[in-house]
């Protein structure tokens, strides 16, 4: 039944409507592992092991991802549920309106965002609303073959004039896990 979902919901290749520049997270499939750092109360950084996984779903219409922090191997009941992500994300490519739309669920702390993304040069940029009506963005930056950086960022109470004022609550160091794309492979694999 596995290799059954996975042959029904993997995509090798984009739609013919995402290839080219629409094609925003095409760098990003394949396995990554990660350090995270998750900011604390008091300043200070919470440095995590994880692991992110980025795969084509949906004839090529969609990105799907696993982010995972801790790594399987260190994941524990006792972590703090707002440093602990078993979730995934599912990108949909809207054709009507040229927009990628971000679907995020995390059943370990139960949030649930969605988050509509575009260009900014070469990075990506991803903004929503948290469940507690602040707003949430995320930025995807420095994409390298073999590297790429995240931040997560929430919407402060403006200063005094209105002005938003962001501030950063993660930190993602991501480092290509293999080169051939093991996870892509071992799903597709007849």
């Amino acid at each position: 039944m596995t290799k059954v979902f996975c042959d029904a919901l993997i995509a090798t290749h984009p739609a013919r409507d995402i290839a080219g520049s629409n094609d925003f997270y095409a760098p990003l499939i394949g396995s990554w592992t990660t350090e995270v750092l998750d900011a604390e109360d008091d300043g200070s950084k919470r440095v995590t092991a994880g692991e992110w996984h980025f795969v084509r779903v949906l004839e090529g219409r969609g990105v799907q991802d696993v982010m995972i922090v801790p790594v399987r191997e260190q994941r524990h009941p006792r972590t703090p549920s707002r440093v602990d992500r078993y979730g995934s994300s599912l990108r949909i490519f809207d054709m009507r309106n040229g927009v990628w739309r971000v679907h995020w669920c995390n059943p370990a702390d139960g949030e649930l965002h969605i988050l509509e993304a575009q260009r900014a040069g070469a990075d990506i940029i991803e903004i929503g609303d948290r469940d507690d009506g602040h707003s949430l963005r995320w930025t995807i930056f420095d994409i390298k073959q073999d590297s790429f950086l995240a931040r997560g960022e929430t919407r402060a109470p403006g200063n005094g004039d209105g002005a938003a004022i962001w501030k950063t609550v993660v930190e993602i160091y991501a480092r290509r896990e293999d080169d051939t794309d093991r996870m892509l492979a071992d799903a597709t694999r007849p």
